[in-house]
């Protein structure tokens, strides 16, 4: 029997019973991660960064791009529309094995392939990790400034406990800032509709667009166009700002009502609010996809007094969007307490001027095997657009902001207990007020709900050798069960002596621990039985060191299946001819999807494909004529196990 799993979960029961058993538990509150921005990647393996301060070897880290999508960029109601995700929303965990400067090596090679520099913004943050925790106060994280923040992450092998709230609210892409610019037009001017999409920043016909997944373009920062989840500025005159988007629609600013200044003749009677921010849906919200964003920020509303203080200020700016939490712990304790990732209601009404759209909802993601009986909501709710109250005189409304669309709830079971409630409510649309106003509707709308989703597979990479050249090649990898015991057996490419395998197995896939060592011999075949195995299912991965301290971690595998899933039938020509295709024959034995890596003999990602197979026999064909000749190892990848082959390239 094994005890020490079972003094774990009693424990575990005595802290949800017992709050006078918490003194064991770590306390965590403020601000837990550090941030810094990823400069360059090379082999999926190094990174430069632009601060290795606060991080050591051996941390966690998640890697995480916050941006990167191409848009239409048409002077036209297309304008924002996404043409392209890249890599935008892409993340996964992994290890320090090496600092130098500002020079991070990784133990494993990454996953996904994420892009750097201008217009992505790709960031490394601090994952901390914990036995048990408890949330003593307010657990927050730095606000999304442009390059980095806006994310809450860490682990808890244990229990976590919440005595206080997690809040990522309004910490998200940032909302269009107010500007004050004297407007061209007047009671008398009739000669423009200002009806266009983008504007340059500091242009009197538009207010600024809410942030979102692409980087504003210069001299299309303003107007009413959508910046894909960035909601739209409102344009000349005075008309709302749309409100930011996730996984839902962020509603439209309203329109100015027409009075006896600028009637329905007059080409400046602002009847082009902001657009609100497009919905990702679940398009970009699956587990094949495995990306997660930030609320969008809400576009401005259009500000044209010039005058600074005149008490219509604070209505007018575009709320932040909502935050990202992360939270991967064998069981959660709700405590009556709120995980949020809100995005903002803004807080003012406007008067002489557009309001302002809502921020956008967040995103939450939990990876836990168990909730207690006791109370937790998760919200990751938009915020609601700016009111608008305008006394002064009759029928003279401006107009009030679009709500922000309701954000993603993603948890890793089937369903959530009855003891979690949810919500991803959109946010509201601003009204209208005032004894002399006309309260009824202009274009205006509520932001579009969000959702919670189930089944979250968080990306974790599947081969290793960041640190120093591999000592090895691992050919195959596969654990087999044989009444209670789990026996692993592998096969490498080239005799082997000097060094050492340790096995490290895992309950949850992210934290490893030690359960044997076998030192290795001139052979090409080992074989490890683990006597005392984790129930249900474990992972396990081999730590590689050879003589002179050099470390190589394998890809991990899963010890709980009954049958291969797929089978590697045949792959040619092997040897192939550069121009000619390589062709790999498999079988599968449910549908899914399956990853093909072309790694060269230094450990180098070469090619990575993805792609959804049905079940039965299929066949799958890469182009090799970018290859330069030599020997290369094929990685087959079903999330579970790996099957490799050599292939040798000839000619080119």
């Amino acid at each position: 029997m094994n005890w020490s799993r079972l003094l774990r979960v009693f424990y575990s029961l005595l802290v949800f019973a017992f709050p006078a058993f918490l003194a064991g538990q770590t306390s965590i509150s403020g601000t837990i991660n550090i941030y810094t921005a990823v400069t360059a990647i090379s082999g999926n393996v190094n990174l430069d960064v632009n601060s290795s301060a606060g991080f050591a070897i051996g941390d966690t880290v998640l890697i995480i791009q916050m941006k990167g999508a191409t848009i239409n960029q048409a002077d036209a109601s297309t304008f924002g529309d996404i043409t392209a995700m890249g890599t935008a929303g892409k993340f996964e965990f992994a290890t320090i094995c090496g600092i130098t400067g500002n020079s991070i090596q990784l133990q494993d090679i990454l996953l996904n392939s994420f892009a750097v520099g201008a217009g992505n913004l790709t960031q490394m943050v601090l994952v901390p990790r914990y036995q048990d925790a408890n949330v003593t106060a307010t657990l927050t994280g730095a606000a999304w400034n442009g390059t980095t923040g806006g994310v809450i992450v860490f682990w808890v092998r244990g229990s976590l406990r919440l005595s206080a709230p997690i809040s990522a609210n309004s910490l998200g892409f940032r909302g269009g800032a107010l500007q004050d610019i004297v407007s061209a037009c007047s009671c008398l001017n009739a000669a423009t509709l200002y009806t266009s999409y983008l504007y340059p920043s500091a242009d009197w016909r538009g207010a600024l667009k809410g942030e979102g997944i692409r980087e504003l373009s210069v001299g299309t920062e303003a107007g009413k166009g959508k910046q894909a989840t960035g909601g739209g500025g409102g344009n000349d005159h005075n008309t709302g700002g749309g409100g930011g988007s996730n996984y839902g629609d962020g509603g439209s600013g309203g329109n100015t009502q027409n009075s006896t200044c600028f009637p329905a003749t007059n080409f400046c009677r602002g009847t082009n609010p902001g657009i609100g921010g497009l919905a990702l849906s679940s398009t970009w919200y699956s587990v094949p996809e495995s990306r997660v964003f930030l609320g969008g920020g809400g576009g401005a509303g259009h500000y044209a007094n010039g005058t600074l203080g005149s008490g219509t200020l604070p209505g007018g700016f575009g709320g932040l969007g909502g935050g990202i939490v992360i939270i991967v712990a064998d069981s959660i304790n709700g405590n009556g307490n709120t995980i949020s990732a809100d995005g903002q209601t803004i807080p003012y009404t406007a008067t002489a001027d557009g309001g302002g759209g809502g921020g956008g909802g967040g995103s939450i993601l939990i990876k836990s095997r168990a909730f207690s009986a006791l109370a937790l909501t998760l919200n990751a709710r938009g915020g609601n657009g700016a009111n608008h109250n305008w006394p002064a005189s009759a029928s003279n409304c401006k107009g009030p902001g679009g709500g922000g669309g309701g954000g993603v709830i993603w948890h890793s079971g089937a369903s959530l207990p009855g003891s979690v409630s949810v919500s991803t409510i959109a946010g509201l649309k601003g009204t209208r007020s005032g004894a002399s106003c006309n309260l009824s509707v202009n274009g205006e709308t509520d932001g579009i709900a969000g959702a919670t989703l189930n089944s979250l597979v968080i990306p974790q990479s599947i081969a290793g050798g960041g640190c120093g050249p591999l000592p090895i090649y691992l050919i195959s990898f596969k654990a087999e069960q044989n009444r209670n015991e789990i026996q692993l057996k592998w096969e490498i490419a080239n005799g082997y002596s000097g060094g050492t395998f340790d096995i490290l197995r895992s309950a949850d896939g992210y934290e490893y621990n030690f359960a044997g060592t076998i030192n290795s011999s001139n052979t090409n075949y080992y074989s490890f039985t683990d006597l005392h195995p984790l129930k249900n299912h474990s992972r396990y991965k081999l730590r590689v060191r050879d003589a002179d301290g050099k470390t190589y971690y394998s890809y991990s595998i899963e010890a709980n299946y009954s049958a291969t899933s797929f089978e590697v039938r045949n792959i040619y020509p092997n040897p192939v001819f550069g121009p000619h295709l390589l062709t790999t024959e498999f079988s599968l034995d449910q549908a899914g999807y399956i990853q093909f890596f072309i790694v060269d003999l230094l450990g180098k990602t070469i090619l990575h494909k993805e792609q959804f197979f049905e079940s039965g026999e299929n066949k799958f064909e890469m182009d090799t004529h970018n290859f330069s000749a030599g020997t290369y190892l094929m990685r087959v990848f079903d999330g579970k196990r790996v099957e490799m082959r050599r292939i040798i390239v000839t000619g080119n």
